[in-house]
């Protein structure tokens, strides 16, 4: 059964290592018949939440009018969310957090899907990526229905390409055909 995957990327390296796990994931999906879209999240105009609940008491639309819109559709129609980030301060990049803190605004639904965390990163200490693995399960257990699919990790790539080296990248494209 085919299956709608949308993928957020928060990379500012076009060809940087999560970029191109994110890729490899979206190929494998791609070759098994999904339909993927790919947003990079360097190219939007995203603004933080505003905590002030407009979205919980309008039906889940964002008072906010940014390019978080029409992300909301991707996640709101895919049967997969895939998130994929730089390591930054062993955390997620800023732009990927902005948009999960978004995602209040589809909190309270009742959903049937995946979502998957695909990082890269210099450090091969999978200790030290802890905090952020727990950050993005504590984000899908907010969702009644999401099931957090797993983990992909990019660790030991610092140069973009680096990842590519790597048995992850395979697992990548191996994670996307099996979706």
């Amino acid at each position: 059964m085919s299956k709608k995957i949308a993928i957020i990327t928060s990379s500012c390296r076009p060809k940087g290592n999560s970029n191109s796990l994110a890729e490899e994931f979206a190929r494998g999906a791609q070759e098994a018949g999904h339909t993927v879209t790919i947003t990079s999240l360097p190219r939007t105009t995203i603004n933080g939440c505003l905590g002030c609940l407009g979205c919980q008491r309008n039906g889940g639309t964002c008072v906010q009018n940014d390019d978080m819109t029409p992300i909301y559709k991707d996640l709101r129609e895919a049967d997969v969310w895939v998130f994929a980030t730089p390591v930054y301060f062993y955390n997620l990049a800023s732009r990927l957090k902005t948009v999960m803190d978004r995602c209040f605004a589809l909190f309270g639904g009742q959903y049937e899907k995946k979502a998957y965390l695909i990082y890269s990163a210099t450090d091969t200490n999978l200790s030290a990526m802890e905090a952020m693995e727990t950050t993005f399960g504590q984000f899908v257990a907010c969702f009644n229905g999401i099931e957090n699919a797993g983990v992909i990790r990019g660790v030991g790539a610092s140069d973009p390409g680096d990842v590519q080296k790597l048995p992850v990248f395979q697992e990548a494209y191996e994670a996307g055909k099996s979706v």
